[in-house]
């Protein structure tokens, strides 16, 4: 994958299909993007999931249904947004030591679509290879 330094002027006109960003606290960047989806990464963010209803629990025990609603497996999630900016959908990342290596086995298993990484600030210019 080749990276290109966008300036401030570029990175939010020019489309990619997929927009890759990091903790909001981290990066001036989400806290820009957050804005122009109504702030869905903040609500995200602080949202806590809903334990199962106890009569529902109690019910799939006496009918011998296994599942529960535990929290989500993994540290991304993918942010639908309206026409406000030009990108199909927007992947959030904790901003860990492994957000290129990530990013990289999302952007591959979603078959390689054009991308932008909006970094971290603590990041420097990495290159991410794809195989």
């Amino acid at each position: 994958m080749e990276l290109t330094h966008l300036t401030p002027f570029t990175a939010l006109s020019t489309a990619a299909d997929l927009w890759v960003v990091s903790d909001i606290q981290k990066s001036r960047w989400t806290q820009e993007i957050d804005y122009y989806i109504n702030f869905q990464i903040t609500r995200a963010q602080n949202r806590t999931r809903q334990a199962m209803d106890p009569q529902l629990q109690k019910i799939m025990t006496k009918e011998s249904v296994e599942g529960s609603i535990d929290a989500v497996a993994g540290p991304l999630m993918i942010v639908p947004h309206s026409n406000n900016l030009p990108a199909k959908c927007i992947l959030y990342l904790n901003a860990t030591d492994d957000w290129f290596e990530k990013a990289n086995d999302v952007w591959n298993n979603l078959k390689r679509p054009s991308v932008k990484l909006f970094l971290p600030a603590s990041f420097a210019h990495k290159s991410i290879r794809g195989d």
